[in-house]
C-alpha cells in the first residue's frame, strides 16, 4: 500500500469520525470536492500545505494522519523488523506526547 492510500484512508476515517459527510467538510473548509474525493481514494497526492489545512479542520496533527493507518503491509519487507520493534513505542509517544489515538 502506498502513503497516499494510507493517507486517504485517515482522512476520510477522522473525516467520519468528526460527522462530516465528505460534500459537507469540502464547503465548510472551502476545499474542491472532486479533487478531495480522489484524495481519500488515493487517486491524487495532495500538496503538503492541503495536508495540514486537512489536518487542522479535523483538529489534528499531520503525524496523526499519516501513522493512524499506517500497518505491517505497508512496510517494505527489509524494514519490517524494524517497524515491528518501533510501532509499540512510537504508539505509546503518540499517545503520551501528542494525546493522539491510534
Amino acid at each position: 500500500m502506498s502513503e497516499i492510500t494510507v493517507l486517504g484512508k485517515a482522512i476520510r476515517h477522522f473525516r467520519k469520525e468528526k460527522g462530516y459527510s465528505q460534500k459537507d467538510f469540502c464547503i465548510k473548509f472551502k476545499i474542491d470536492q472532486p479533487y478531495f474525493s480522489q484524495i481519500e481514494t488515493g487517486k491524487k497526492t495532495p500538496s503538503i500545505h492541503l495536508i495540514q489545512k486537512i489536518a487542522d479542520a479535523l483538529k489534528i496533527t499531520v503525524l496523526e494522519l499519516f501513522w493512524h493507518n499506517l500497518s505491517e503491509n505497508d512496510i517494505h519487507p527489509d524494514k519490517l523488523g524494524v517497524y515491528k520493534i518501533l510501532r509499540p513505542s512510537m504508539d505509546k509517544m503518540l499517545i503520551e506526547i501528542f494525546k493522539i489515538k491510534v
